[in-house]
């Protein structure tokens, strides 16, 4: 996302004292020094949002960014006639041992050659959504095995267009969705094969001064369950979101063979008491989401539980946290974990997409992180410690519990 459209903004560094300096709330919940390095950069990429981390099952992490900042870096602020934005980003590192830093962080660069690198990865095929779209990359994705080593990515995006608005600051909406199938996931993913096909089960949202209507965005979340390292085929689970307008959002969720995950005309929909294939039963397994969230295991006391881990709606201060038995629910109710420092205190501050990182979390927690942005343009290329991911660590006692405790079947099925 633009770093100005005010849908997230990355908790501030310690070049905004008003930021770094605040404790968090509950105590507890410690600021992640070794991570919050990771993406302090004085050259390339340096800013972005989104910020959501993917395990390549191979010993590597993808990193997704939405809209990118490029350019030098100078006494703690991106230099503006140098830099440029570029739609979307990707990073990879190897994974590192539990609660330390990687070693190096690699970005996407098509073209080494350039004096200023272009970061951007991917952009949607012409015959796919009309000029002018993009895509943003805020869904989620899982290697698939294939027989052979045939194995391949699978990646949900989001395509982005133009709204109509004359004001221009809010100007795009959701075109549909694009699935995006890696067919060479082993190798470097600025070298990748990527093909891209339509997501049907991606609806358009209104343009501007129409009214709003309901429709659905799938792929937000992708995960295999039960977790662990099963040899065999697993049961992988999809996540969307259905939404009536700001505010109203529904998650929704379908089940799949491995095989199945990019062809969404397998799979089938969870309807509150069974698994059908019409995906216009299915039914919300809990209300009050925002666009970006992450769902992914998260092992406490000998047992694997889901956790949900969002910003609070409406881009209010908060991290939230849900959890889970099963994909399908019960879901808890959401749970505070901390307010984000220093928003609170500046209005002209605001903060979105939370997200976990389980598999990169010191043992004992759960790594998190925001963004803090802000809609003066100004100020985030002074600060460079905005519009980028902060992280923290939150103990796992303070996460919510599954209802039922974790490792139960979920609510009533029929036959």
């Amino acid at each position: 996302m633009a770093p100005f459209i005010g849908l997230g903004i990355a908790a501030a560094l310690a070049s905004s004292p008003s930021i770094h300096a605040q404790p968090t709330d509950p105590p507890g919940v410690l600021e992640d020094g070794v991570w919050n390095e990771v993406f302090t950069r004085d050259g390339g990429w340096n800013g972005g949002d989104i910020g959501h981390s993917i395990d390549l099952g191979d010993g590597r992490t993808l990193w997704l960014f939405g809209d990118s900042i490029v350019g030098p870096v100078r006494n703690g602020s991106r230099v503006g006639g140098e830099s440029k934005m570029v739609r979307g980003a990707i990073a990879w590192h190897k994974t590192p041992r539990q609660g330390e830093a990687p070693e190096a962080v690699h970005f996407a660069v098509p073209d080494p050659g350039l004096v200023e690198p272009e970061v951007e990865w991917i952009r949607p095929e012409a015959d796919l959504f009309g000029e002018g779209a993009w895509l943003w990359l805020m869904g989620d994705g899982l290697v698939v095995r294939g027989d052979e080593g045939r194995d391949r990515f699978v990646l949900f995006a989001t395509a982005i267009g133009p709204a109509g608005n004359p004001e221009g600051m809010w100007d795009f909406r959701r075109l549909g969705g694009a699935i995006l199938s890696v067919k060479n996931p082993g190798d470097a993913p600025d070298t990748w094969r990527v093909e891209q096909r339509v997501n049907p089960l991606v609806s358009e949202t209104a343009k501007f001064g129409e009214p709003a209507q309901e429709g659905e965005n799938w792929g937000l979340a992708v995960v295999a369950w039960p977790s662990g390292g099963a040899v065999g085929p697993r049961t992988l689970y999809v996540y969307g979101l259905r939404s009536g307008g700001p505010g109203d959002n529904r998650l929704l969720v379908a089940r799949c063979s491995e095989g199945e995950l990019d062809a969404p005309g397998a799979w089938r929909f969870w309807d509150g008491a069974a698994w059908g294939a019409d995906a216009g039963q299915a039914a919300p397994i809990a209300d009050g989401l925002v666009d970006e969230f992450t769902i992914e295991p998260v092992r406490r006391e000998g047992e694997d539980e889901l956790v949900l881990i969002q910003s609070e709606p409406m881009l209010g201060r908060h991290v939230l946290a849900r959890a889970s038995p099963a994909p399908e629910g019960p879901w808890s109710d959401p749970r505070a974990l901390y307010e984000v420092s220093g928003v609170g205190e500046d209005p002209r501050l605001l903060t979105y997409a939370a997200k976990g990182h389980a598999r990169l979390s010191e043992p004992g927690t759960l790594l998190v992180s925001t963004v803090v942005n802000s809609p003066d343009l100004g100020r985030v290329f002074r600060d460079a410690g905005l519009y980028r991911p902060r992280f923290v660590a939150v103990p796992l006692g303070l996460l919510p519990r599954a209802r039922g405790g974790g490792g139960s079947e979920g609510p009533p099925r029929r036959p």
